[in-house]
């Protein structure tokens, strides 16, 4: 590989990293944004239950049957949340009419044992949605789920990931170009120079000087050359 060849892949490289780490950079910036907003939601719906339960003597207890869950209410990316109940048991209630329930794993059912704690996970199963759930604990024992689909964010996610993805492949075409021409152009003094010397070793005259031009590199250059001229005349 000429050297022409190494400056310009190596310039085209620089510029294909930077726009990778910018494209990537402003993807993860709006997937935490979405998701935070989501997660956000899921936090003030899971404190309205918990403090539904927590109302001291009037705390309604779980041996009386399915408590009156309060309603969900309807949010930007991913429409109402769906809400269930874990006993201490590990025992699942569900709103009344609910046409389906998330699975529990077993650090939920560890919080609806201890009464205490908040976690949030992500479910993705073949019968299920894309779904964000948080747990979280009620004092006294048990634990409320909260839960939203994730589709939305994540359409909003794969149009951003597109169109990064293409501005993303111009940045580094656009990288390989400016590298080609940074390398010519850094590299136009040391082509006069050699020509200069092709030239010399072609038709020997060592009264001919070169000229002492092109930065620090080639002035030195040229001095060297021309010291040997000197000698040889």
């Amino acid at each position: 590989m000429t050297l022409r060849a190494r400056i310009a892949a190596a310039a085209g490289l620089a510029v294909a990293l930077a726009v990778i780490a910018a494209a990537l950079a402003v993807y993860l910036g709006v997937r935490g944004q979405l998701r935070g907003e989501v997660d956000d939601s899921l936090r003030r719906r899971a404190e309205t239950v918990v403090q539904f339960f927590d109302r001291g003597p009037q705390r309604p207890g779980f041996s009386e049957g399915p408590p009156a869950i309060p309603p969900p209410r309807s949010e930007p990316f991913g429409g109402p949340e769906g809400v269930q109940l874990l006993l201490p048991g590990g025992r699942m209630l569900g709103r009344p009419g609910a046409s389906a329930r998330f699975p529990v794993d077993e650090r939920a059912r560890e919080i609806a044992a201890a009464g205490s704690g908040t976690y949030l996970t992500d479910i993705d199963e073949d019968y299920f949605v894309h779904l964000r759930v948080l747990t979280q604990g009620i004092p006294g024992g048990g634990a409320v789920q909260v839960a939203r689909p994730l589709d939305e964010v994540d359409r909003q996610l794969e149009r951003i990931l597109v169109v990064l993805a293409f501005v993303g492949a111009g940045g580094i075409a656009l990288g390989a170009g400016l590298g080609a021409l940074v390398a010519r152009t850094a590299l136009a003094p040391i082509d006069r120079f050699t020509r200069r010397t092709e030239q010399l070793a072609t038709d020997p005259d060592p009264s001919v000087r070169m000229e002492v031009e092109g930065g620090e590199e080639l002035e030195r250059l040229a001095r060297s050359f021309n010291a040997t001229l000197d000698a040889l005349e």
